[in-house]
């Protein structure tokens, strides 16, 4: 802080805070505060001395807050151990200069905004580790935050089975069991072979690679993890992959085309004994008279001039054919 006059040469200052004299950082007219803590908020005024008068008030202030956060206490303090199924309550506070926020964050995942964590009946998942963060928010960047580590343990749990194929009998194949547990499970696999672990997150995985012998084809193979808590196990399947015979699908094929050829020959086969007991019916109905135009033209002839018209009657061997009168003038006979 640097306090000046317009006077020249500048007379000699005195600093003071909340009404207490400073000397510690007084330099002339220039005052230093080295690594502010929250006890250097205040009022701080300046004052020149001006010998010539005495009664003249040359000085000036200036109030300085500052802005803080507490180190976030924790409890209980980490790291925790539990086990499955048991419920976890953490808590987190802090004070700070202005109004603040907490958060609990698992990863980047807020999990509680209150700075209360209840977890029931904790899974293997949720072990890890746990951070409690607090900001002031009108204060960019004034954070703190603290972790604690939770170890969940338990019996093993073994993930789903995915079952392995091979091309024949005899082929390698390779099948992965996955587990959750602590302490770590240890695998037996049975029928053994050549083992590899390896740690992923929360899950320890084991991979075998064997034969696909008859037996394997027949009983399978077993998975067992186990450790102070237990064991669980999983069965894996192993069977030959379905080989598709191309001449199989080509006679398919061959026979859905002619299935199909076949229903269209029958389609036709009915239209056309449709059509002829159509023709039949109309042949038979004409025969009989119960066709309208049937006895209409028949009346017409016999009411007719018969010296004057000439009637003919045609017949056609075609069996839908019925018989016709043709009547000419006598002028073209």
């Amino acid at each position: 802080m640097m306090c000046e006059t317009d006077g020249n040469p500048q007379p000699e200052f005195e600093f003071s805070k909340d009404g207490e004299s400073i000397e510690e950082g007084v330099a002339g007219g220039v005052l230093t505060l080295k690594s502010i803590k929250r006890s250097d908020a205040g009022v701080y005024k300046c004052k020149a001395t001006d010998f010539d008068n005495l009664d003249a008030d040359l000085s000036g202030e200036v109030t300085i807050s500052v802005h803080y956060i507490d180190p976030m206490s924790v409890r209980p303090a980490g790291p925790l151990s539990t086990m499955t199924g048991d419920m976890v309550e953490l808590q987190c506070k802090t004070k700070a200069s202005d109004t603040h926020t907490v958060q609990w964050k698992k990863g980047s995942t807020v999990l509680s905004q209150t700075g209360v964590l209840s977890l029931k009946s904790v899974t293997f998942a949720e072990a890890g580790e746990y951070s409690c963060v607090g900001a002031v928010p009108s204060v960019l960047g004034l954070t703190s935050n603290a972790s604690v580590n939770l170890t969940v343990s338990g019996k093993p749990e073994v993930d789903a089975a995915v079952d392995g194929m091979v091309e024949k009998e005899g082929d390698m194949v390779t099948l992965s069991c996955s587990a959750h547990g602590h302490p770590s499970p240890q695998f037996t696999w049975t029928p053994s072979g050549k083992e590899s672990v390896s740690v992923k997150g929360n899950k320890v995985v084991s991979m075998v690679m064997l034969e696909a012998s008859a037996a394997v084809l027949k009983d399978g193979v077993n998975c067992e993890a186990s450790n102070d808590h237990g064991a669980a196990s999983q069965a894996f399947k192993v069977t030959i992959k379905q080989t598709v015979d191309p001449n199989a699908n080509d006679a398919g094929r061959a026979d859905k085309q002619q299935g199909g050829s076949s229903g269209v020959v029958i389609a036709v086969v009915v239209c056309v004994l449709m059509l002829l007991l159509l023709v039949a019916l109309l042949y038979f109905l004409n025969k009989k008279g119960k066709l309208p135009c049937s006895k209409k033209n028949k009346k017409e002839v016999a009411s007719g001039d018969v010296n004057n018209d000439i009637v003919v009657e045609m017949k056609t061997e075609k069996a839908n054919e019925e018989s016709g009168l043709l009547n000419k003038p006598a002028a073209q006979q």
